[in-house]
C-alpha cells in the first residue's frame, strides 16, 4: 500500500512539472555587441553611410570615374602635342624671313647673270621657283599656326558662357555645326593646264620630286611644304593633270590635297585645307569659313 502511494505521488509530480517544461523554452542567445563582417564589410545603417558607400562602390559611378581619368589624360596629351607642334612652327617661322631674303637676292643675282650673258634662263627659273616655294611654305606655316590656335577662317573665339546658354536651350542643345561654304571654281588661268594630258610613273618616289617634274613640264608653281618626302607609287597614263593630282591625293589616304592660291598650288593637309578658301583638287574638299572676297583671275 505504501509503495502504491509513493508511485502515485511521483506520477502526479511529473504530470504537474511537464507543462512547465513545455512553456519555458531555453532563452535565445544574446546578440553580439557588433555586427558580423562579411566580404563587403560592415552593413551601413545610417543614410549618410549608405550614400557614401554607394558613391564609392556603385559600378556606374566607378565607370564614370575611369572615363573621366582617361579624358584627363587625353586632354593633357593633346595640350602637350599642341605646345610641341606650335613651338616647332614658330621656330620655323622665325627662320623663314632670312631664307626668303636670301632667295630674293639669289633671284636678283641670277637675273643680272642672265642679262650679262653669264647664265641661262634655267638658273633664273630655278631661283624663282625656290623663292616661290618659300613663299608657299610661309603661307602654309601661318595656316598651320592659326589652325593650332583655333583662329582664322572657319573658327570662332570660344565663349564658355554662350556655350552654357546654348546647352540649356531646348531648341538648340549645344553648339551649332560649322556651315559649309561653297568653294570657287578653278581659276581660269589654270583650267587649260589642268585639262592637259599627263603621264605619271613613280615607285616610292618622294612627292617633292614628282611635283617638281610636273612643275617644270606644265610651268606651274607648287609649294610642297613638309609633304616633300611623302612616298608616291602611281602609274597613270593619258589622264588630265587635274585628275592625276586628285589620284596623288587619294592614294595618300586623304592625307593631303591641292589648294589653288595666287602663286600656284599649295599642298595642304586635309584639315588645314578646310580653312583655306579657294578651289581644291580633289574638288570635294569642304570649306568652313567666310566666302573668298574675290576669285583669283
Amino acid at each position: 500500500m505504501r509503495a502504491s502511494v509513493l508511485s502515485l505521488s511521483l506520477l502526479l509530480t511529473m504530470v504537474v512539472a511537464l507543462p512547465a517544461f513545455a512553456q519555458a523554452p531555453p532563452p535565445p542567445p544574446e546578440p553580439p555587441d557588433e555586427m558580423m563582417e562579411g566580404e563587403r564589410g560592415p552593413r551601413p545603417e545610417e543614410v549618410a553611410e549608405m550614400i557614401e558607400v554607394a558613391l564609392q562602390n556603385n559600378p556606374e559611378v566607378r565607370l564614370a570615374a575611369i572615363e573621366l581619368e582617361r579624358a584627363q589624360v587625353e586632354l593633357m596629351q593633346a595640350r602637350n602635342r599642341v605646345v610641341r607642334e606650335l613651338s616647332q612652327l614658330l621656330q620655323a617661322r622665325e627662320r623663314l624671313p632670312h631664307e626668303v631674303e636670301m632667295a630674293q637676292q639669289q633671284v636678283e643675282r641670277a637675273r643680272e647673270a642672265v642679262e650679262n650673258g653669264t647664265a641661262d634662263e634655267g638658273e633664273l627659273a630655278e631661283a624663282a621657283r625656290m623663292l616661290m616655294e618659300l613663299h608657299g611654305e610661309a603661307e602654309a606655316l601661318e595656316g598651320e599656326i592659326q589652325y593650332l590656335m583655333g583662329v582664322g577662317p572657319g573658327f570662332e573665339p570660344r565663349d564658355p558662357e554662350h556655350e552654357r546658354e546654348m546647352e540649356h536651350r531646348p531648341e538648340s542643345p549645344g553648339r551649332q555645326e560649322p556651315v559649309r561654304t561653297p568653294r570657287p571654281e578653278i581659276p581660269e588661268r589654270y583650267r587649260d593646264v589642268m585639262a592637259q594630258s599627263s603621264v605619271l610613273e613613280a615607285q616610292d618616289t618622294p612627292l617633292g620630286e614628282v611635283l617638281a617634274t610636273l612643275s617644270d613640264v606644265y610651268d606651274i608653281n607648287i609649294a610642297v611644304g613638309h609633304f616633300a618626302d611623302w612616298p608616291v607609287t602611281v602609274s597613270i597614263k593619258d589622264t588630265p593633270l587635274g585628275d592625276a593630282l586628285a589620284a596623288l591625293s587619294e592614294t595618300s589616304g586623304g592625307e593631303f590635297c591641292f589648294v589653288f592660291r595666287d602663286y600656284g598650288l599649295l599642298v595642304a593637309e586635309m584639315d588645314r585645307a578646310c580653312t583655306i578658301p579657294g578651289a581644291t583638287i580633289p574638288a570635294y574638299v569642304p570649306f568652313f569659313g567666310p566666302p573668298a572676297s574675290h576669285n583669283a583671275p
